[in-house]
């Protein structure tokens, strides 16, 4: 068995993150005064429909056909979290070899 593509994903992902949201995306949001949130703030900053769309460049990196099942329901709500979730989801999934579970 091939070694996981580990740089090859991690690249893919957090180009993919730059290329969809970009730097705002990083902004640590600070607390306010008054103590109130609006609903975009309650918001993943990815959604899961816009999440799946990596699984295409990441699929002939993989060697496989990818299931949408890998995203995490609800989308993510930072950069690292989106990384480090599916870096876990494909390094498992790599070590399984089958697609998606």
């Amino acid at each position: 068995m091939a070694a996981f593509p580990e740089n090859a994903v991690r690249d893919v992902l957090s180009q993919f993150w730059d290329d969809t949201l970009g730097d705002e995306s990083e902004l640590v949001k600070l607390a306010k005064p008054d103590a109130t949130v609006t609903v975009d703030e309650l918001q993943p900053t990815m959604d899961s429909l816009t999440a799946v769309t990596v699984l295409v460049p990441l699929e002939p990196i993989m060697g496989q056909a990818l299931k949408q099942n890998l995203i995490k329901q609800g989308g993510y709500s930072s950069k690292e979290e989106f990384i480090d979730h599916l870096m876990e989801r494909l390094r498992k999934l790599h070590l399984k070899g089958t697609a998606g579970q």
